[in-house]
């Protein structure tokens, strides 16, 4: 496996019989030095914060919103 710095991810076309659902697989997502300002902008987007900003110890800080299709997605950052 190679050593890549960024974001990556694929695009595969839809299974047309997927729906979203907050029981489902949740991904988190890198939010390095902006947990706040993402989670600032979440409700005027259309989400909802499911679980505000935690501090998880080590790890850093952790949420948990749902988007607008109703998917649980967590936000995370080392950094407060």
């Amino acid at each position: 496996m190679e050593n890549m710095e960024g974001v990556g991810g694929d695009i595969v076309p839809p299974n047309l019989d997927f729906k979203p659902a907050p029981g489902g697989v949740r991904i988190y997502l890198n939010c390095e030095g902006r947990l706040d300002q993402v989670l600032a902008k979440v409700e005027e987007a259309g989400g909802r914060i499911i679980n505000p900003k935690t501090n998880i110890g080590e790890p850093g800080w952790i949420a948990v919103i749902m988007d607008t299709e109703g998917n649980s997605i967590g936000l995370h950052s080392m950094k407060e």
